[in-house]
């Protein structure tokens, strides 16, 4: 199969631009400036395969990565998880652990599928990146002060788990001679909390973006494993203390659990922040999207301003259509959220590697086979579960 009709090639043949990915020091030239860093890839000149070896000289570094990468996951999920592990029973906090663990994984094969995908672009004609790294999703674009908006949600944050951990102890007095009643885990709750943690973990869609805007992109492993330790540091604490002293007492959002105070309206506000500051980093790749579809300039204009609004206004109608979140997330999170994390990585590279062409195939080892084709049964199983007894489901096909 030839991968070479998915890349966008320059018409002019320079390779200028912020997008590109191999620039030649002119039009024709043989030596060609890779930008994927210390990466070594196999690229076509004339039918001959070459190597090559060079730093990108601006770009993302493994600490700016991380932040990224535990700004866009870390949030609701620190909100959610309480509840999800009460409804999962005593394996919820293993699940949690589990979930991460695979969802990492699985951004590993994600990247290096993407690396694979690159060592295989022909070099016949200057290349441009490719703006849409993963499917039905834009490459987002980080300005000149993008890297202060992940710092600063990952602050409020980490500021908030502390918060609520605070909130959290200082219910302890009183709770400390009333017995923790835990909720029967049924076939449903698990299948639904196992949603809500998948949503939690989440992040694929916007991995390979960030990737691709590294300085040394083979560096992104170290990212994303240094980003989900991150995120499992701040994971954990708040729901296990929510489930040894709510238990049953929990609803879908820890907030209207815990008592009311100064510093659960701080809490309210730093969170309030933190989605402000990730919604930037999560929409992007979706208006992007959009707006490539319409054919819209990338310059600021008006036609860039309603099409975002437009983006606006659908996100406000499926709120005030289905009020009951908790619902909605456990659907998404368990169903399309499993696809994406789950499946598509594992799927992707098992077609891929062994794909081929005027390149050397990648054998696979039986083990690495058999963990992704377990991930993909796992996936594929919940996700036909999750949709048949999701309450979700049931009030969509009711409305």
């Amino acid at each position: 199969m030839d991968i070479s009709p998915l890349i966008e090639v320059s018409d002019e043949g320079t390779g200028t631009g912020t997008n590109s990915l191999c620039s030649s020091d002119s039009v024709g030239s043989l030596e060609d400036t890779c930008l994927e860093g210390e990466s070594t890839f196999l690229l076509r000149r004339h039918g001959k395969h070459r190597k090559t070896k060079n730093a990108r000289q601006s770009g993302l570094t493994v600490p700016q990565a991380t932040f990224f990468i535990i700004a866009e996951i870390a949030g609701s999920g620190l909100l959610t998880l309480p509840k999800a592990i009460e409804d999962a029973g005593w394996m919820g906090i293993p699940l949690v652990i589990i979930c991460c663990v695979t969802c990492a994984y699985t951004g590993m094969v994600l990247s290096k599928c993407w690396r694979i995908f690159q060592s295989r672009i022909p070099d016949e004609q200057s290349i441009r990146q490719n703006r849409y790294p993963y499917p039905a999703l834009a490459k987002a674009t980080f300005g000149k002060y993008g890297g202060v908006i992940p710092i600063i949600g990952m602050s409020a944050t980490i500021i908030s788990m502390f918060l609520l951990l605070a909130v959290i102890l200082m219910d302890v007095p009183d709770l400390m001679n009333q017995p923790v009643e835990h909720k029967t885990t049924t076939i449903r709750t698990f299948a639904s909390s196992f949603g809500i943690i998948c949503f939690a973990f989440t992040g694929h869609s916007l991995f390979l973006t960030v990737q691709s805007d590294m300085k040394v992109s083979s560096d992104f492993n170290k990212s994303l494993m240094f980003g989900y330790m991150g995120i499992l540091l701040i994971y954990l604490p708040v729901p296990m203390a929510g489930y040894l002293l709510y238990g049953a007492k929990l609803t879908p959002n820890i907030l209207e659990t815990i008592s009311t105070g100064p510093v659960l309206h701080v809490v309210q506000v730093t969170f309030t922040f933190h989605i402000l500051m990730a919604f930037i980093i999560l929409m992007n790749p979706i208006c992007q999207e959009l707006e490539a579809k319409l054919k819209i300039s990338a310059n600021f204009n008006i036609k860039r301003i309603m099409s975002r609004s437009l983006v606006m206004l659908c996100i406000v109608f499926i709120a005030e259509t289905f009020p009951d979140f908790d619902s909605i997330l456990s659907l998404i999170g368990g169903s399309a959220i499993t696809i994406l994390t789950f499946i598509f990585p594992s799927i992707i590279y098992l077609k891929l590697a062994p794909m081929k062409g005027d390149w050397e195939p990648i054998y696979i080892p039986l083990h690495i086979r058999v963990l992704n084709y377990e991930i993909i049964l796992i996936g594929t199983g919940n996700n036909s579960h999750k949709l048949l007894l999701s309450s979700a489901t049931q009030k969509i096909l009711t409305l």
